[in-house]
């Protein structure tokens, strides 16, 4: 069963690579669903990263709030740390 068990350090890189994704690989993500099936702290990390996302999406959809954006460069580099996290 060892090899079906990720760290919570990982674990929560995937969560945040799930987010950014929208998907995971078939192993991966089985592996997350073990995990957070019997962590706590790392299901409520999800939720909470969940919750975290909808909020902020929701601020970013209100036309009454000046937007900000980051450069496509930031936006490549922030992409590719998660996902060298994730497979690390």
């Amino acid at each position: 069963m060892n090899f079906m068990l990720f760290s919570c350090k990982k674990v929560t890189t995937l969560i945040e690579k799930k987010e950014v994704l929208g998907k995971l690989s078939w192993m991966q993500n089985t592996k997350l669903k073990v995990h957070t099936s019997m962590c706590d702290a790392c299901k409520s990390y999800a939720d909470q990263s969940r919750q975290l996302d909808e909020t902020i999406m929701k601020h970013l959809d209100n036309k009454d709030v000046p937007q900000k954006t980051l450069h496509d460069d930031t936006k490549s580099k922030m992409l590719q740390t998660i996902l060298d996290k994730s497979e690390g």
